[in-house]
């Protein structure tokens, strides 16, 4: 960009300065108000990936109850019905926000299964949440 040297070109610039200096203070509000949501989510990722590390060593202990003589897999019944995510304005931009995610409910003859089984349901569900969560 080549600079002029006229009085107009002058004022021109001195109206564009004094625009951008309106503007500069909510231009940093905004900043500040990202980076500090930027912040929160990071600490908030964090403590999601440790709870999926210890959901995840739960499903791998609980891992050995499913043998080849148990006929249904549990992954038949953790099909994913819906995932709810609500949207937040953070300064001026649309953010997703996790809410639930609501599985189809499962059909399997409650005397017919092992006793274990709805507890490993339950741990493999929150396990897909977490994981959600942090996707």
């Amino acid at each position: 960009m080549k600079l002029q040297f006229t009085k107009n070109a002058l004022r021109s610039e001195e109206g564009k300065l004094k625009q951008l200096e309106k503007y500069l203070p909510t231009l940093k509000l905004k900043k500040l108000l990202l980076q500090g949501e930027v912040d929160g989510c990071q600490q908030q990722l964090e403590l999601l990936k440790q709870e999926f590390s210890k959901a995840r060593l739960a499903a791998d202990e609980q891992s050995a109850l499913l043998n080849d003589r148990y006929q249904d897999s549990p992954q038949v019944f953790l099909e994913v019905q819906q995932i709810k995510k609500t949207y937040e304005n953070i300064a001026g931009l649309e953010a997703p926000v996790f809410e639930e995610i609501i599985f189809r409910p499962a059909e399997y003859p409650l005397f017919d299964t092992p006793v274990w089984f709805d507890g490993l349901l339950n741990l493999l569900k929150a396990l897909i949440t977490v994981r959600q969560k942090i996707l």
